[in-house]
């Protein structure tokens, strides 16, 4: 392991996780799950499809603010209006029950 450290900054590189010894080949402890948002630039809507059920989703713009939220009771598809949000990019994150996050821009374009 190679380690870097100052006041500021720490970066850690390494062929294995230090904490729990995995190494990083191994894969089998990554839960794999797959979300869509579609389409993406998106106008008045989008929707989300997983392969696992999602109980909440919730919009970031690019100053870190959530402007849209909404919990989604174990779903696997939701459509989203996204007609009041300005063009721009956005951070949209889907929550799945056991805490997995799914996290991808999303481009508003009307």
């Amino acid at each position: 392991m190679r380690c870097y450290e100052d006041n500021s900054v720490s970066i850690k590189l390494t062929t294995g996780d230090c904490l729990s010894g995995i190494p990083t080949n191994d894969i089998s402890h990554i839960q794999k799950t797959w979300a869509s948002i579609i389409p993406n630039p998106a106008g008045n809507y989008v929707t989300i499809t997983s392969d696992a059920p999602f109980d909440k989703v919730y919009i970031v713009n690019t100053l870190g603010q959530t402007v849209y939220s909404e919990l989604c009771a174990l779903s696997k598809q939701k459509q989203v209006n996204t007609a009041h949000l300005p063009n721009g990019l956005y951070i949209i994150n889907i929550v799945q029950q056991d805490n997995v996050l799914h996290r991808t821009k999303l481009q508003i374009q009307h």
